[in-house]
């Protein structure tokens, strides 16, 4: 509880966290509510308005706020149901990655030995290749899709919290709560998830916030590359893509999704680092 208190009070008397906190929230309102406020479906085709221009444009019409694209779908329509798609692939990617890290982290950090020495060098491999380059070549071994791109994001998100939650149960192990713990007759199991991973939580909860940015960025790449979601399924590293061939001429069809991943993942890293600052300046360091 006074954890949670500190993580709130920390954004609500930060200005620039509680804009960013304000920001996702709309965001994430927006993903949730997207089936209910989006005017069109992300797959209506409009075919006597082809590439119409936002309304503020000459050519433009109200009925379509923000255009359409060339097949006539209503862009307004499809920028949210994007926020549905690459919102909920980055939540999928943060919970996956800190469900298995932080599970390897613990236990890497708390047994040593030949585990830990397997899980160090592990990580130390999978660091050292481009984080991108890693993620293409998982998906053309597996093919693109959705679910294929949340895999390959989920391999390179890993190694940084199961860095993180090593460092920090190393540094937990030897306090001297774990050690009456011990003395009273804690099994291991008890020690590590009872007593070592809820004071790992605050570098944790910045690892997963700066993580959400990440996979959302990650995810777009994959997305602008041809690796991600597939037609018609809207996802704004993907739309990107599809607009870029008409940039000259229809500059909100990769302008805007641009936009929404530049705020999205901007307010994650300035959350993140604010409540890092706050919570645990050095947690983040420890290796």
């Amino acid at each position: 509880m006074f954890f949670l208190k500190k993580v709130f009070f920390t954004i609500k008397t930060n200005k620039f966290a509680l804009v960013s906190f304000v920001f996702l929230l709309f965001f994430s309102l927006v993903a949730v509510l997207a089936p209910w406020i989006a005017p069109y479906s992300f797959s209506e085709v409009h075919s006597e308005f082809l590439k119409t221009p936002p309304v503020w444009e000459e050519g433009g019409v109200w009925r379509f706020f923000l255009g359409t694209d060339d097949l006539g779908r209503d862009f307004l329509s499809r920028l949210i149901y994007g926020a549905r798609v690459s919102m909920s692939l980055g939540l999928m990617v943060v919970f996956l990655s800190v469900l298995v890290g932080t599970v390897i982290g613990l236990l890497s950090g708390y047994y040593g030995g030949w585990l830990d020495r397997i899980v160090v060098s592990i990580v130390d491999i999978m660091m050292s290749f481009p984080s991108i380059l890693l993620a293409i070549v998982i998906v053309a071994v597996l093919g693109p899709g959705l679910f294929n791109t949340v895999i390959a994001v989920n391999v390179m998100a890993w190694p940084g919290v199961i860095r993180i939650v090593r460092g920090e149960t190393l540094r937990e192990k030897s306090k001297d709560y774990v050690e009456a713990a011990r003395v009273f007759g804690a099994g291991s199991f008890r020690m590590v998830f009872k007593h070592i991973l809820p004071n790992t939580t605050g570098p944790l909860l910045v690892q997963a916030i700066l993580g959400f940015s990440e996979g959302i960025l990650n995810i777009a790449a994959l997305g602008f590359l041809g690796l991600g979601a597939r037609p018609p399924l809207p996802e704004w590293g993907t739309m990107i893509s599809d607009g870029r061939a008409l940039m000259t001429d229809s500059w909100w069809l990769v302008v805007l999704p641009g936009i929404c991943i530049l705020l999205v993942v901007l307010c994650f890293n300035i959350l993140g680092g604010v409540l890092r600052d706050a919570l645990d300046p050095k947690g983040l360091n420890q290796i």
